[in-house]
């Protein structure tokens, strides 16, 4: 429904993301623990004049490990290169509560990440 709504407004439907204003915008449907922790910790951050809750990048960068699909590892590897933006304790810490670590230490061996 919240497709539907924001299309009648403009939004344009592209691949998983909704380009609204230009901006592409990818909604979260929380189909496990891990999706459901990083919408619980998300922060309500104004963009545009808009509120919209963001999920932590050490969630959403855990969310990439766990589906370990290769846009995914792209994402880990480019996100290696800013090491300001994200809390590499909290990271592992997810990575660990979710049962990670095996596909994590795998996934850092195909890419670069610091």
């Amino acid at each position: 429904p919240i497709y539907s709504f924001l299309q009648s407004k403009g939004a344009v439907h592209k691949k998983e993301y909704l380009i609204i204003d230009n901006v592409p915008v990818q909604f979260l449907v929380p189909y496990n623990t891990l999706v459901e922790e990083s919408v619980q910790a998300a922060k309500t951050v104004t963009f545009d004049n808009l509120a919209c809750r963001i999920p932590p990048l050490e969630h959403l960068m855990a969310i990439m490990v766990q589906t370990g699909r290769a846009k995914d590892k792209a994402r880990l590897e480019e996100l290696g290169k800013f090491p300001e933006l994200f809390d590499r304790d909290v990271f592992q810490q997810v990575i660990i509560r979710f049962g990670l670590e095996e596909k994590w230490t795998k996934i850092k061996g195909e890419i670069s990440f610091p």
